[in-house]
C-alpha cells in the first residue's frame, strides 16, 4: 500500500488543497535530494488522483483534521495496487542507467489521446524525469503546452538542474529538500534498535530518512563511522 511519509505533510495538504478548489496544476515536478520520498509521494498522490471517492474524501474533513488520502477500498484504489489502472502510464527508462527516449514519450502522447476508462483523469509518471533525453525533452513540451482534456502528469526527480528550463517553466515545482528532521527522527526510530542509532544514520544519510535505510540495510553506517573516525585521528595529527 502506498503512502506519503511523515515529514511530506505539508506538501500533501498543499496538493490535496489546490485540487480541491481546482487549482492544482495539470503538469507539477517534484524535485528533492536522494532519499527524502518524493518518489513514493508521487505514486501515492497518484492513487489519491486516480481514488472514485476522492471528491467525496475532500468535502469531509477528517476528526483529526488531517488532509484526506486515498480509500484503499475503491475500484480505482484496488485497480491501482494491482499495477494495472487502464488511467495510469508509468514512463520510466526501459533500462537502468539508460535514457528515456522519444518513442517513449510519443507513447505517452498516444495515452492522453484515449479516453479516460472510467470517466476521470488521465494521469502519467515520469521518473526520473532528468532521463529524458534532448529528443524527449522536445517531444513532451506540446503535452506541457496544450494539455489535453483531465489530463495530468507528474515529472519526478532527484535533479533538478538537469531538467530542461523550457520543460522546467511549464510545471509547478513541488520542492521535497527541505525534511523535517523530527519526524523523520520519528520514522526512522521505528526501523532502527535505539535512538542513538537513527541519530547516527540521519547525520551519515545528511537528514535523508530513505538514504538512512538504506545506510543501515547495507552496513554502510559502519563504514561512515569508521570514516570519520579516521578524520578525527588526522585532524588530531595521531596519524598521516
Amino acid at each position: 500500500m502506498v503512502a506519503h511519509f511523515p515529514w511530506q505533510g505539508e506538501q500533501w495538504r498543499r496538493l490535496t488543497s489546490a485540487l480541491a478548489v481546482g487549482q492544482l496544476g495539470h503538469a507539477n515536478l517534484f524535485s528533492g535530494r536522494i532519499g527524502a520520498g518524493h518518489d513514493e509521494f508521487a505514486y501515492a498522490f497518484a492513487k489519491f488522483l486516480l481514488c472514485e471517492q476522492r471528491d467525496t474524501l475532500s468535502a469531509s474533513p477528517t476528526t483529526t483534521g488531517e488532509a484526506p488520502e486515498a480509500c484503499n477500498e475503491c475500484r480505482g484504489c484496488l485497480l491501482f495496487d494491482a499495477g494495472n489502472h487502464p488511467d495510469l502510464m508509468i514512463v520510466t527508462p526501459e533500462e537502468e542507467g539508460k535514457v528515456i527516449g522519444v518513442d517513449q514519450i510519443r507513447a505517452l502522447s498516444g495515452f492522453y489521446s484515449l479516453k479516460s476508462h472510467y470517466g476521470g483523469s488521465k494521469l502519467a509518471i515520469i521518473s526520473p524525469a532528468d532521463a529524458m533525453n534532448r529528443a524527449a525533452s522536445n517531444a513532451i513540451l506540446k503535452t506541457l503546452e496544450e494539455p489535453p482534456n483531465q489530463a495530468s502528469l507528474i515529472l519526478v526527480t532527484d535533479r533538478f538542474d538537469a531538467i530542461s528550463m523550457t520543460v522546467r517553466s511549464r510545471c509547478q515545482r513541488v520542492a521535497f529538500e527541505h525534511i523535517d528532521q523530527g519526524e523523520a527522527f520519528k520514522w526512522l526510530s521505528h526501523h532502527t534498535t535505539s535512538p542513538d542509532e537513527a541519530t547516527e544514520l540521519l547525520d551519515a544519510s545528511l537528514g535523508a530518512p530513505l538514504k538512512a535505510l538504506e545506510l543501515k540495510e547495507s552496513g554502510g553506517a559502519s563504514v561512515h563511522q569508521e570514516l570519520l573516525g579516521a578524520w578525527s585521528q588526522v585532524a588530531k595529527g595521531a596519524v598521516s
